[in-house]
């Protein structure tokens, strides 16, 4: 499967995306630098002004019209956000909004190779997912470009609290 790896925001969605990226190439997938030749889009979103959200939203948009089979994830801060989470359902190819980086969310959907196949149950059980190895990988660090270390101190929301 061909994967679409997209980061808007601060060094802890940077970090987030790596371990998505691990998660993805760990399991044998291709990270493709263009929405149009994926099979799945993740965008990891940032909520620190309405302009970033706006952002996150047009980039989903446009990634859906360019491939029109394009299967999409929204993460990070706005996926978290209750009053964003309708308007980023409603965009079109998204098949899953998590609320942070919920890894085992995302690897799920990184398990299915065909549109609808998670909501389906193809595959088998939840607990045979856990065989998969996207849900093996036990991502504590991640390095970018510029050689930076990224260790997870904390993961998850904290209410109504943003940090960039």
């Amino acid at each position: 499967m061909k994967i679409h790896l997209r980061t808007f925001g601060c060094r802890a969605n940077h970090y987030d995306s790596e371990t998505v990226r691990a998660l993805a190439l760990n399991a044998g997938h291709e990270i493709v630098d263009d929405a149009t030749d994926a099979d799945v889009a993740v965008f990891n979103s940032c909520a620190v002004t309405s302009e970033a959200e706006r952002d996150v939203r047009k980039a989903v948009r446009r990634a859906a019209a360019r491939n029109p089979r394009l299967r999409s994830v929204v993460m990070g801060c706005a996926a978290a956000l209750p009053e964003s989470q309708p308007k980023l359902r409603a965009l079109p190819s998204v098949e899953l909004v998590s609320p942070g980086a919920e890894l085992d969310a995302i690897a799920e959907i990184l398990c299915h190779p065909e549109p609808g196949a998670r909501e389906a149950g193809v595959e088998g059980s939840a607990v045979a997912q856990l065989q998969h190895p996207l849900a093996r990988v036990p991502a504590r660090f991640a390095r970018d470009d510029n050689d930076f270390l990224y260790l997870t101190l904390l993961t998850g929301t904290i209410q109504h609290f943003k940090v960039c």
